[in-house]
């Protein structure tokens, strides 16, 4: 199994560097909106994105890939570089070569009630600078604004990650897989009946074809 490429997402065996700051998106009445806790490696930034409502919340905020009708996000560096969730990056193209940056891959959530929390991943590591977060919800009458972080504090916080040890090999992680496999660690225990799930990857131009 080959390394993730690091524009998919933190490196393995590091422990990230905690930005000293958090971005309120949008705030009313009955709803907050803010990017935080956010976590920096030297290849880019973990991002939370947090909704919180006073109504019960369905599921994530909206649709943060490129061409998305709902909610809207988008970043840009202080070099001119940008990233928009309507019209940016064709994120359906999911291959190992490294797109042209910056880049924001929504990994994953979940809440309940009146909070629902967004994992990002926002690749490369802002360089020194203004950092321009935009955000508009136009559905729910929430207008355009955005917010400016200084990039010396994702540049700071990346300083302060820690590798804790060195990834695995693609032998090593295919001998522990196997062996994992040969003792069932990955199934249910013999004679439980328990039911197991395939997981399969998923492109979102798959749904198209």
């Amino acid at each position: 199994m080959a390394p993730q490429p690091e524009w998919m997402g933190p490196p393995d065996g590091w422990l990230g560097g905690i930005v000293s700051t958090r971005v309120v998106l949008t705030r009313g009445p009955e709803r907050l909106i803010t990017l935080g806790p956010m976590t920096a490696y030297p290849t880019g930034v973990d991002l939370v994105l947090t909704h919180c409502s006073r109504s019960p919340i369905a599921g994530p905020l909206g649709d943060l890939h490129p061409g998305g009708s709902s909610a809207r996000f988008g970043v840009a560096y202080a070099d001119g570089s940008k990233w928009q969730s309507a019209g940016g990056h064709p994120l359906q193209q999911l291959d190992r070569a490294a797109p042209a940056g910056p880049l924001l891959l929504p990994r994953g959530g979940g809440g309940g009630g009146g909070r629902y929390r967004q994992e990002l991943w926002l690749w490369p590591l802002p360089p020194p600078g203004p950092v321009t977060f935009a955000f508009a919800w136009p559905e729910e009458g929430v207008p355009e604004s955005t917010v400016e972080v200084e990039g010396s504090l994702f540049q700071d916080a990346a300083a302060r990650a820690e590798q804790l040890w060195e990834p695995l090999s693609p032998e090593e992680h295919q001998a522990i897989m196997q062996e994992h496999l040969r003792s069932g660690r990955f199934g249910p225990p013999p004679g439980t009946g328990y039911m197991t799930t395939t997981l399969s990857a998923h492109r979102p131009d798959d749904e198209n074809d």
